[in-house]
């Protein structure tokens, strides 16, 4: 596995120039043979190389190919037609990988040539210049000091000269050779790791990732979709796709498929499509159309489980919205049944207090300003319970007073008497006189009384 130059040929495409093809071996990690990247050159882009080259012009040098036909040279041109050379069959024996000088006739004038093939890539490079100008030193020399001997030394260091250059360009032909085939190397390896990168991407994505056509069947598929709705990548690929959607989201795919068709992008757009089960899944799509290549890129979600739980937040909030009613319903009535009897119990002690039916002692007296302080209080927690909307709103709110501790702590005390006289247990208060708190005097107070119960 060697780079490879072919012969020159006329291409079908564009202009149809004359070019020469070029062929590189790719390579694995491992060195091993792993395909073949290919590309051709026109001969003006050679002509440009190797003029590129040659700083000083490269005048009277041609190059062929392994059939002799000429692939560079200042005179050949992309459009002509292929020029071959034979030189007296100089050309076969620089092909036969021969090398050296000769002198030869063309078109009627003696030229000095020299020639050396191009190792490896079966061409041959070939300089030529007139005899005249060749020996033109040697012959003022010989007009000068009449020395046959100066004359052939002069041919031979011309000769010598002559092939030395040959060599030099040779050297810098197969350098520049070189350098192209390193070049194209590396853009091969590039290529090569950005599609390992999209392959990577699209065969490792959860997400359902698809290629389809306009004419309404998938092009390609990712792994994704045989882990989603079961079937293998030959069955979605062999069915049209509208197979696979329910019957009462078809109507909606195809209108959203005739928007793409017209180059408009999908956003969001959801319908159900059938698993090899049976049952169906909600994926939610977002697909760009290339109208140029008559083809949709779409990437799809599986919501199944999202629009479950939606579904079930929607059965949540509609039953706590129906609770709110039997709550507020019941809290209306509670509290018309609970307000009725207490306020004939605080009308009856009011009564009482009056002495209407006769005298009370002081120890009744005291009772039965126990029974209206709690019926009261009991009373402003109805209340409370009646406003209880604004509570969970987070609208309370407090009348906030300077209220002296130890009376409240002394009607806690009274209100709660009867239970810890029950229990036979002793409170005692210890408040400081006049020592005031800012606070609700109705919420400290229950506050006080919840610590006592406790």
């Amino acid at each position: 596995w060697q780079p490879y130059l072919s012969e020159v040929y006329r291409t079908a495409a564009g202009s149809q120039p004359l070019v020469v093809a070029v062929a590189v071996p790719i390579r694995d990690e491992h060195g091993n043979p792993a395909g073949i990247l290919m590309a051709t050159y026109s001969l003006a882009d050679l002509a440009a190389k190797f003029n590129s080259i040659e700083k000083r012009g490269w005048e009277g040098f041609v190059i062929v190919d392994q059939h002799g036909a000429v692939a560079a040279s200042p005179e050949i041109r992309s459009q002509s037609e292929p020029v071959s050379i034979s030189l007296s069959g100089l050309v076969g024996r620089v092909l036969s990988n021969a090398e050296g000088s000769d002198r030869v006739r063309i078109d009627g004038q003696d030229r000095f040539v020299g020639f050396a093939p191009i190792p490896r890539l079966g061409w041959a490079a070939l300089y030529q210049r007139p005899a005249s100008e060749a020996l033109a030193p040697a012959v003022r020399l010989k007009g000068q000091f009449r020395s046959v001997s100066i004359y052939l030394l002069l041919i031979y260091l011309l000769t010598a000269a002559f092939a030395a250059l040959l060599v030099r360009r040779q050297a810098r032909l197969l350098a520049a050779n070189q350098e192209l085939n390193q070049e194209l190397g590396k853009q091969v390896t590039e290529a090569k790791r950005s599609r390992e990168e999209l392959d990577n991407y699209f065969m490792l994505s959860i997400d359902l990732l698809c290629i389809a056509g306009i004419d309404g069947y998938f092009k390609r598929v990712n792994p994704a979709w045989e882990k989603v709705l079961g079937w293998s990548t030959n069955a979605l690929l062999s069915r049209p796709y509208t197979e696979f959607i329910h019957p009462e989201d078809r109507e909606r795919t195809a209108l959203e498929a005739g928007r793409q068709a017209k180059g408009l992008d999908a956003i969001r757009f959801e319908n159900r499509y059938l698993c090899k089960d049976g049952s169906y899944r909600w994926l939610m799509w977002n697909a760009s159309p290339s109208l140029k290549d008559r083809l949709i890129y779409a990437t799809a979600r599986d919501i199944t489980e999202l629009k479950r739980t939606r579904e079930a937040l929607v059965v949540a909030k509609n039953d706590a919205e129906r609770s709110n009613r039997f709550k507020d319903q019941f809290l209306s009535t509670m509290s018309h049944e609970l307000r009725t009897p207490l306020n004939a119990v605080l009308g009856f002690s009011d009564l009482l207090r009056e002495d209407r039916y006769g005298p009370l002692n002081e120890k009744q007296h005291r009772y039965l300003n126990h029974i209206v302080t709690g019926g009261k209080h009991l009373l402003r927690l109805i209340n409370d319970i009646l406003d209880l909307s604004r509570i969970e709103a987070g609208r309370l709110q407090l009348a906030l007073e300077n209220v002296r501790v130890d009376q409240a702590f002394a009607e806690a005390c009274d209100t709660l008497h009867p239970l810890i006289s029950k229990k036979k247990h002793v409170v005692l208060k210890h408040a400081t006189p006049e020592l005031s708190v800012r606070a609700d005097g109705m919420r400290l107070k229950q506050i006080l009384m919840n610590l006592l119960g406790n």
